[in-house]
C-alpha cells in the first residue's frame, strides 16, 4: 500500500486552478496507506507549511516542492517540476521565486534553475520544456535541454511521465522513454493532481470556470477526469509495463530529509545594548517611588524575556510615524497596562492612574513576544509602511499577506454566473444563504431555501457550491500585519512583491506557528476623522483635550451618538442613554458593557439599575475596594485578577492565568486552580463554604468581563469624538462622510445629523465644491467624489482646470475638460445638479449633451452633417423658454447619481418603530460581515425580509418590530418598483387610477405568494 509517492500535487493554493483542500488530502493519504506526499503548487510556496503543518499532524512525511515556471520558446513559460530535498533546497527555491517575483518576470531562466542547490528536477507535464520541444518535433532541442540538466543535476533529474488519457501524451511519452533510455536518465510516474476523487472532477471544471469568469460547458477542464488523487494500487497498474517509474518515487522521497521551515528571523538591534538603552531613555532617576518600584518589576521581566528590542522598534515605528505627521491612536489592548510602554512613548496613558495590570500584559508564563497594536490614520499605511521601508531597508520589511476564500454568497454568485443563471435568481439565493455559517447550515434551517432548491439547475448550483465553498480564492493582504528582520526576508521565506514591497506568502496563522515576529499597523479611520477636523493634531494635542468638559456627556445622555466612536450602533445607543454617562469612569464602563455578552447576558442592564441606585448588592466578600467603581460588578477581566491577587494570594503570573482559565471555561485547569484558590481564600481567612461561592462568583461574571486596559484607551478617543461633535459639529459630520464617501446610506445618516445639527448641506456647484465634502461653521458642501460616476480622479481634475479660472457655464467647463472627462461622467454631474448654478435646465443639458460636446471639440459631426444630409446648418437651440424636468423627475433622476441633499423626510424611523412596534420607513441596506443591515439615515438595524434587496437603493416599507427582531412585513416602494398588496385579485381595478400616476414606475402586485409585474401595460407572472 504504501509503496508509492505522489509527487507532482496542486493544492488550493495553485489559485483557481486545483480543489485540494489540506487536510482532506492527508486523510486520504493515510487512508491509501501511503507513507508522504509531495506538493507542487504552480509558482508558489504559499501553502507548503499549512501543508508540511496537516502531514505531521496526520503522520505523513510532507515533500516540499514547486511546479516552477521557466523561459521557453517565444516567451512562452513552461513548467519545471522541483523538489527540495532539505532546507537549504528549500530556501533554493525560495530565493528563485523571489528574485523573480522582484525583478517582474513571469519566469525563471535556465540558469536560474542551475543555480539552485539540493534540489531534484522533474522534466514536467505536456507543459514541460522538454515535451513542448518533443511535440513540436524539435527532438534535437528536447535532447540538449535533458543533457544540460543531466549534466547540472545528475542523479537528481528524472524524466516525469504522466498517463493521463490523452492521445498525444502517449505518443509523448514514447519519445520521453526514449530519450531518458538514450541518456540514461531516470523516469517517474507522476498523476498531476487537481482534486482529490474522481466524482470531483466537474466541481473542478466549475471551479477553474469561475477562476476565468467564464460561462462553463459542463466538461472538465483540462479534457480528463484522471487527474485525481490515485491509490498506489491505481498507479502500479497504470505503470505495470514501467515498475522503475514506480519505484522511483520512493527514492526521491527517501532523499528528502525533514523541512525546518522557520525562517529565524531577529529584529534588527538599534543599539549595542537595547536594554541599556531603554533605561537610558525612562531616565529612572527622575521617576517617583511608586513609578520606579512598577518600572523596575516590568523591565525586569521585558529584560529577562530579551523583549528590549521589540519594544524599542515599536517605540521606534512611532516615533518615525510622528515625525511623518501621522497621528497615532493612545493605545490598544493590553499593553496600554504597561508603564515602561508609556514611558517610551507607544501609547499615550499612564497605566497607574487606571490600576491597570501589567501582568495582563506580559508575565513569566507567556510564550512568544508581546503584542503590541498601533492604531494609526486609516489613510496613512501606507505612507508609513513606505518610511518603514526606507529606513530598515526594503528586504527587511514585509506586509504579512493573507487568502480570500469562497464565502457563502460568494461561491453562489460566482457559481450561478458560470453556469448561466439569471442576475435574479443568483442574488435571490446568495440573500437566503446569508446569515448562516455555512450553505449546508443555510439548507438544514431555511425551509423555504430547501424546497425552492429542489429544481435541477438550483440543485445542481447548491450542490456545487456546498464543494467549493471555503477553497482558497484569492490572494490579499493582511490589513494591519508587518514583520521586520535584522536579516534580509527575501533569502528565508516565500515572499510576492508590488512594485514597491514585499508582501509574504505564509498568512498571520503561518507566521505565528513559525515564531515570526508580527506588528500590527491598524488604520483607525476615526483618528483620520480626528485630524481632518482639527485640520492638523498629534497625541499630544488630543491628550490635551479636557475630558470631563460637561458637552460631552450631554451628547452622549441624549444618545446623540452618530459620529461617536465605539458607540454608533443602534444598541450602543439605547444602552448609552440608560446609563446616562456623567464622567469618563463611566464612558470605560459603557465600553466594557457595549459587547453582545453583557447585553443579551442582562449584566449591562443590571448595571445600569445599579448605576441609577434603582439596585444594591450586599459585598458579601469584602471586595469593595476592588469594585466599588463599578457598583459590585465585576465587569473588568483586571478586577477578577485583583481578586485572585488580594483575596486568594496569587502572583500576577498566576492570577492572570485565573481569568484566562475560567474566562475560556478550561475545565481541567479550573478545576486546579478552584482548589488553590480555595486554599489561598481560606488562609486569608474565608470559611471554604465562602470561598466556593467567591470562586463560582466570578465564574459566572468571567465570561462577561473585558480587557480594562483597552477601554481606557478607546474610551479616549469616545470622549476625543463626542468633544469634537459638540465643539465643531460641521468639520466634525463633513469629515465623516469623506471617510464614508462611498456608501450612500452613511451619507443619509449623517445628512440626517446635519439637519438635527441646523447644519446646512449644500448641494455640489461646479464652482464651489471640492473633491471631497468641506465645511465652514454654518454648512457642509456636497464634494464631487460623492457623485456616482464622477469619483476621486475627477473631482481632482476639476479642482485643478478650476484653479485657472472659475467656469463661466456648462459649454465653458466641457471645452475645457473634454478629454479628461467623459460624457458618462457629464452626465453625474448635469443630473446630481452640479451646473444648477450656471445652467439651471437639466433637460436643456441632457437633450444637447452630444451637440455641445461636439462644438467643444471642433463640431466635426455637425460639419458631416451638413455635407451629407440636408446640408442645413445645425445650431443649438436657445435655453430660454426650454422645458426643464418636473420637481419629481428631476428628483428621481438625481437619486440615480446622489441620494443626499433631496430633503426627503422618513416617515417614521426605525426608532419610532422600536417604540411603537410598527411603521413604516424609508430606508437602505448594507452588509456587514455576512449580515443585511437597513439605515434609515440615523439608525442601523440588522433586519429579515424573504426576498432580496440591492445595496444602495432607497426602499420604503412596513416594519414590525417583535422580540428584539426587526422584520419588513411589507416593501411598498423602490427607486423604480411599487408593491401593491392585495387580497383580491378583483381588488386589481381598483388600483388601475393609482397605476396612471405611477408613471416611471413598475408595479407589482403581491397576492399571497404570485408576485404579478404591470410593465409597458403588459400584466406578466414574475419569472423566478
Amino acid at each position: 500500500m504504501g509503496d508509492f509517492v505522489h509527487l507532482h500535487l496542486h493544492t488550493e493554493y495553485s489559485l483557481g486552478d486545483s480543489i485540494v483542500r489540506m487536510d482532506a488530502l492527508m486523510d486520504e493519504i493515510k487512508n491509501f496507506g501511503m507513507r508522504a506526499v509531495a506538493v507542487t503548487d504552480h509558482g508558489t510556496l504559499g501553502g507548503v507549511h499549512k501543508f508540511w503543518s496537516s502531514a505531521k499532524q496526520h503522520g505523513i512525511k510532507p515533500i516540499i516542492g514547486c511546479e516552477i515556471y521557466v523561459n521557453g520558446e517565444e516567451k512562452k513559460r513552461n513548467h519545471l517540476t522541483v523538489i527540495a530535498k532539505n532546507k537549504n533546497g528549500y530556501l533554493s527555491i525560495v530565493k528563485a521565486l523571489n528574485s523573480m517575483a522582484k525583478s517582474g518576470k513571469k519566469f525563471l531562466e535556465d540558469k536560474d534553475v542551475f543555480e539552485m542547490k539540493d534540489v531534484m528536477i522533474l522534466s514536467g507535464c505536456m507543459n514541460g520544456k522538454i515535451p513542448r520541444f518533443i511535440l513540436s518535433g524539435e527532438i534535437s532541442k528536447a535532447r540538449n535541454t535533458a543533457q544540460s540538466y543531466l549534466e547540472r543535476f545528475g542523479e537528481d533529474f528524472y524524466i516525469e511521465i504522466m498517463r493521463t488519457g490523452f492521445k498525444e501524451q502517449k505518443d509523448l511519452n514514447m519519445d520521453l522513454l526514449d530519450l531518458a533510455k538514450e541518456l540514461n536518465i531516470k523516469v517517474v510516474a507522476t498523476n498531476d493532481i487537481h482534486f482529490i476523487k474522481k466524482t470531483d472532477a466537474l466541481s473542478h471544471g466549475l471551479f477553474v470556470s469561475m477562476g476565468r469568469n467564464m460561462r462553463w460547458d459542463g466538461t472538465f477542464a483540462y479534457g480528463s477526469d484522471e487527474y485525481y488523487l490515485k491509490s498506489p494500487d491505481e498507479m502500479k497498474v497504470l505503470f505495470d509495463d514501467l515498475p522503475s517509474a514506480i519505484e522511483n518515487t520512493l527514492e526521491i522521497s527517501s532523499k528528502c530529509t525533514d523541512y525546518d521551515l522557520k525562517p529565524d528571523l531577529n529584529l534588527p538591534l538599534l543599539s549595542e545594548d537595547d536594554c541599556k538603552t531603554i533605561r537610558n531613555a525612562i531616565d529612572l532617576e527622575k521617576l517617583d517611588d511608586q513609578k520606579l518600584t512598577r518600572v523596575k518589576k516590568e523591565l525586569k521581566l521585558i529584560e529577562s524575556k530579551r523583549f528590549c528590542t521589540y519594544f524599542l522598534t515599536v517605540s521606534n515605528i512611532i516615533r518615525i510615524a510622528e515625525k511623518l505627521g501621522i497621528l497615532i491612536g493612545p493605545g490598544r489592548g493590553s499593553s496600554v497596562s504597561s508603564l515602561v510602554s508609556y514611558l517610551l512613548g507607544i501609547t499615550s496613558i499612564d497605566p497607574l492612574k487606571y490600576d491597570l495590570l501589567f501582568e495582563r500584559f506580559l508575565n513569566e508564563s507567556r510564550t512568544g513576544d508581546p503584542d503590541i497594536d498601533i492604531d494609526i490614520e486609516d489613510d496613512q499605511r501606507g505612507t508609513l509602511i513606505s518610511a518603514l521601508s526606507q529606513n530598515y531597508g526594503v528586504d527587511h520589511i514585509a506586509q504579512v499577506g493573507a487568502y480570500g476564500t469562497l464565502g457563502s454568497r460568494a461561491v453562489v454568485r460566482s457559481a450561478g454566473k458560470s453556469l448561466g443563471l439569471s442576475d435574479r435568481v443568483i442574488e435571490d439565493i446568495a440573500w437566503r444563504v446569508s446569515g448562516y455559517g455555512t450553505i449546508s447550515e443555510a439548507l438544514s434551517k431555511n425551509q423555504e431555501l430547501k424546497k425552492i432548491s429542489q429544481s435541477v439547475e438550483l440543485r445542481n448550483l447548491m450542490d456545487y457550491s456546498v464543494k467549493l465553498e471555503g477553497l482558497v480564492h484569492h490572494k490579499t493582504t493582511h490589513a494591519a500585519g508587518i514583520i521586520i528582520s535584522k536579516e534580509e526576508i527575501k533569502d528565508k521565506m516565500p515572499l510576492t512583491f508590488d512594485g514597491q514591497r514585499w508582501i509574504t506568502e505564509f498568512d498571520m496563522e503561518s507566521l505565528a506557528d513559525l515564531e515570526v515576529t508580527k506588528i500590527d499597523l491598524l488604520g483607525l479611520k476615526t483618528l483620520t476623522n480626528i485630524k481632518d477636523t482639527l485640520g492638523s493634531a498629534t497625541r499630544e494635542d488630543l491628550m490635551r483635550i479636557p475630558i470631563d468638559d460637561p458637552r460631552i456627556y450631554d451628547i452622549l445622555r441624549k444618545g446623540n451618538t452618530v459620529g461617536i466612536f465605539q458607540l454608533e450602533s443602534t444598541s450602543a445607543t439605547s444602552l448609552t442613554k440608560k446609563l446616562s454617562p456623567e464622567n469618563f469612569n463611566d464612558v470605560i464602563a459603557l465600553l466594557s458593557l457595549n459587547r453582545p455578552g453583557p447585553m443579551y447576558s442582562g449584566v449591562a442592564d443590571e448595571y445600569v439599575r445599579r448605576r441609577h441606585g434603582g439596585s444594591v448588592m450586599k459585598d458579601d466578600f469584602g471586595l469593595d475596594s476592588i469594585l466599588k467603581d463599578t457598583y459590585g460588578m465585576m465587569i473588568y477581566q483586571e478586577q477578577i485578577m485583583k481578586i485572585a491577587n488580594d483575596v486568594a494570594g496569587f502572583s500576577g503570573e498566576k492570577a492572570d492565568m485565573f481569568r484566562k482559565s475560567i474566562s475560556k471555561k478550561d475545565p481541567v485547569l479550573m478545576e486546579e486552580l478552584r482548589s488553590d484558590f480555595v486554599k489561598g481564600c481560606v488562609a486569608n481567612g474565608y470559611v471554604e463554604s465562602k470561598a466556593l461561592r467567591l470562586f463560582e462568583t466570578i465564574s459566572n461574571f468571567a465570561s462577561y468581563g473585558f480587557n480594562k486596559s483597552h477601554s481606557v484607551a478607546y474610551a479616549y478617543i469616545t470622549v476625543w469624538t463626542a468633544y469634537l461633535k459638540a465643539t465643531k459639529p460641521a468639520e466634525f459630520i463633513s469629515s465623516l462622510m469623506n471617510s464614508n464617501i462611498s456608501e450612500p446610506a452613511k451619507l443619509l445618516m449623517y445628512e440626517k445629523e446635519l439637519n438635527k445639527l441646523s447644519i446646512k448641506l449644500l448641494p455640489p456647484d461646479i464652482n464651489e465644491s471640492k473633491t471631497f465634502f468641506y465645511s465652514d461653521t454654518k454648512a457642509v458642501r456636497i464634494g464631487f467624489a460623492a457623485i456616482k460616476g464622477v469619483g476621486t480622479n475627477l473631482g481632482r481634475v476639476i479642482e485643478e482646470e478650476r484653479s485657472k479660472e472659475r467656469f463661466e457655464n456648462f459649454q465653458d467647463f466641457v471645452s475645457r475638460t473634454r478629454k479628461k472627462i467623459n460624457v458618462k461622467a457629464l452626465e453625474s454631474l448635469i443630473l446630481s445638479g452640479t451646473f444648477d448654478s450656471t445652467d439651471p435646465n437639466r433637460k436643456y443639458l441632457m437633450d444637447n449633451l452630444e451637440m455641445i460636446v461636439d462644438l467643444a471639440s471642433g463640431g466635426l459631426k455637425i460639419i458631416q452633417q451638413q455635407l451629407f444630409e440636408n446640408g442645413s446648418k445645425a445650431s443649438l437651440p436657445s435655453s430660454e423658454n426650454y422645458p426643464d424636468y418636473d420637481l419629481n423627475e428631476k428628483m428621481k433622476l438625481q437619486r440615480q447619481y446622489l441620494e443626499i441633499g433631496l430633503n426627503l423626510a422618513n416617515s417614521d424611523g426605525f426608532s419610532r418603530v422600536i417604540e411603537s412596534g410598527f411603521g413604516k420607513v424609508s430606508f437602505q441596506i448594507f452588509e456587514n460581515e455576512g449580515k443585511i443591515f437597513a439605515t434609515d439615515g440615523e439608525n442601523e438595524v440588522a433586519f429579515s425580509y424573504s426576498e432580496p434587496l440591492k445595496e444602495g437603493e432607497t426602499y420604503e416599507g412596513d416594519f414590525i418590530y417583535k422580540n428584539g427582531n426587526m422584520i419588513l412585513s411589507k416593501l411598498t416602494k423602490s427607486s423604480e418598483k411599487t408593491y401593491i398588496y392585495i387580497k383580491d385579485p378583483t381588488e386589481m381595478q381598483e388600483y388601475m387610477q393609482r397605476i396612471v400616476e405611477m408613471k416611471g414606475h413598475h408595479v407589482i402586485f403581491k397576492f399571497e405568494d404570485l408576485s404579478l409585474t404591470l410593465d409597458d401595460k403588459t400584466l406578466k407572472e414574475e419569472e423566478y
